[in-house]
């Protein structure tokens, strides 16, 4: 894959105390690098005065040295530059990889240093030659920005093809927001690294099922980052915290916050992964729902029906076919005190606490759906008209958090009895259920499953 770089580069002054250790042909027989320190020359082009001769050559300097890094990793480069002074040691380079589309990274070239200059006349204008030198350790940390850079890249790319909502790129080919790619992903990104010696790719493998059971929508990009293999998972203002306090949970790691979003997780014993896997097997999967509730029909009388599963079923088929998730079945029995003429949605989630361990799922749905006889004057007659209405509670039992829906009804579709006798209310009342299932209904279940359930 060819790739394309484009520096823009920020110049350091150091003042002139050049050593003598250096041979005099130094320009033409620089040193040889080392392991502690790197070498590079800068050679200016003819310039009207000195100081813009060794900006020049200083100039070329940190392109070369840029060049050194691009070799290293396998980058080819196009360099040019602008001038912003004097005033700091931190160098940037701005590397634009070409894979279809662009990515900017920015090299932080720290610590460079001039070792010795010449200066020549030369048909009335300057020439400068310039010996400069950076440590190993931070000539390592330049060639890691460019490689956080074009991992963040593409991982952006890969979470692009998948999530609909990530930040469009800005003018300068980064996420809008955002002053490179990997600042990006610093922000937006959970990164769970395992430091195992000699199991970390069976803790991966628990790891990608410990996410997935966690949060249904989850999204990961398998990486190695500093020889650990590593998942990454979009959107860490929704799971960081989440995730952090499951793991800690488990009280099998020694977790290390690397950067802003980035763990590593460390074993604390030789039997952990046994464990890890134990946890991992009962950890309440989100991708499955229970769902019960309560269905009334008003009668002319007054009393309440309880109707056959008309939008409890519903929700069920509308839960898999819209939203990803399955209904199981809870094979503990619910009290049926919980289950009169109200729905007494605390008695449940109660119930549900106490039996924790055989609860099958990591949410429970309590859905409430009722119809009400209203009486309008229509045409100047009095008629009996029947509405229906939705409303359920989803709970949490990771986070022990209850989510209560908006209730919805049948405003604007009204459903007129032939009569008032019992049966035929009855069977209206069921017409009316039915309505708030119909997909086509603005006014239905589907809308108010999408605003809870989307923002799981």
């Amino acid at each position: 894959m060819k790739k394309r770089a484009c520096l823009s580069l920020v110049f350091v002054l150091i003042a002139l105390n050049l050593s003598a250790q250096f041979p005099s042909n130094w320009d033409t027989n620089p040193p040889r690098d080392t392991d502690a320190v790197k070498y590079t020359t800068g050679i200016s082009d003819p310039c009207n005065t000195e100081r813009e001769a060794f900006e020049n050559a200083w100039n070329n300097v940190l392109r070369n040295l840029a060049t050194g890094i691009s070799a290293d990793i396998n980058i080819t480069i196009e360099t040019s530059s602008q001038w912003e002074g004097f005033d700091s040691d931190i160098e940037d380079a701005h590397i634009i990889y070409d894979e279809s589309s662009s990515v900017l990274s920015q090299v932080q070239l720290t610590g460079v240093k001039e070792e010795a200059r010449k200066t020549e006349r030369q048909d009335g204008t300057y020439i400068v030659r310039v010996l400069a030198s950076i440590s190993g350790e931070n000539y390592q940390k330049a060639i890691k920005s460019v490689e956080n850079e074009a991992m963040a890249f593409l991982v952006y790319r890969f979470f692009a093809r998948k999530i609909a909502t990530l930040p469009m790129l800005d003018k300068k080919d980064n996420p809008q927001g955002f002053p490179t790619y990997y600042a990006w992903m610093q922000s937006e990104c959970v990164t769970l690294s395992i430091k195992s010696d000699d199991s970390a790719e069976a803790y991966i493998e628990q790891i990608d099922i410990f996410s997935k059971k966690f949060h249904r929508n989850v999204v990961l990009y398998a990486q190695s980052l500093d020889n650990m293999p590593s998942r990454i998972i979009y959107d860490a203002p929704r799971y960081y915290d989440g995730i952090l306090r499951a793991l800690q949970n488990t009280g099998l790691f020694k977790i290390v916050r690397e950067n802003s979003t980035q763990l590593i997780l460390s074993p604390v014993k030789p039997a952990a992964l046994n464990d890890f896997k134990r946890v991992v097997e009962k950890m309440k999967d989100a991708s499955k729902v229970f769902v019960t509730g309560l269905e009334v029909i008003q009668t002319q009388e007054g009393a309440v029906v309880n109707t056959r599963n008309l939008v409890i079923t519903q929700f069920k088929i509308l839960a898999a076919q819209k939203f990803g998730m399955n209904a199981v079945n809870y094979n503990s029995i619910i009290p049926k005190e919980y289950f009169t003429d109200y729905l007494d949605e605390d008695g449940i989630i109660a119930h549900i606490k106490q039996n924790i361990d055989t609860f099958p799922a990591r949410y429970a749905v309590i859905c409430y759906a009722e119809t009400n006889l209203e009486t309008e004057i229509l045409y100047i007659e009095e008629d009996t008209v029947i509405t229906a209405s939705c409303r359920f509670v989803l709970y949490d039992v990771v986070t022990d958090k209850p989510i209560p829906s908006e209730p919805v009804d049948t405003t604007g579709f009204n459903f007129v009895p032939a009569n008032l006798q019992e049966q035929t209310v009855l069977n209206k009342g069921r017409e009316a259920l039915r309505f708030l299932c119909n997909e086509e209904n603005q006014w239905g279940l589907v809308s108010i499953m999408a605003k809870v359930l989307d923002a799981l």
